[in-house]
C-alpha cells in the first residue's frame, strides 16, 4: 500500500519551470481532495522530467517538508 500524503509547509519559492508546473498540479489535487496517495500524485505529475518521472518529484516534496504522510 502506498502512503497517503497531505500538504505541510508549501514551498516559499520555486525557480525551475517544471517544478512550478508540477507543484501547481499537486496543490490543485490537494485543494480538491485534501489528501492523495503518493502513487496518485506521481501519476498526476507524470510529465515531470526525471528518470523516475513524477514519483521523484513527489518524493522530493516529502523530503522538503512540503508534503507529509498522514498517520492512519
Amino acid at each position: 500500500m502506498t502512503m497517503r500524503l497531505t500538504l505541510d509547509k508549501p514551498p516559499q519559492s520555486l525557480t525551475a519551470r517544471q517544478n512550478i508546473e508540477s507543484w501547481s498540479v499537486i496543490a490543485a489535487v490537494m485543494a480538491a481532495y485534501g489528501s492523495a496517495t503518493q502513487d496518485d500524485l506521481a501519476a498526476a505529475v507524470s510529465q515531470h522530467r526525471h528518470p523516475e518521472g513524477g514519483l521523484a518529484f513527489v518524493k522530493y516534496c516529502v523530503r522538503q517538508g512540503w508534503l507529509k504522510q498522514i498517520k492512519e
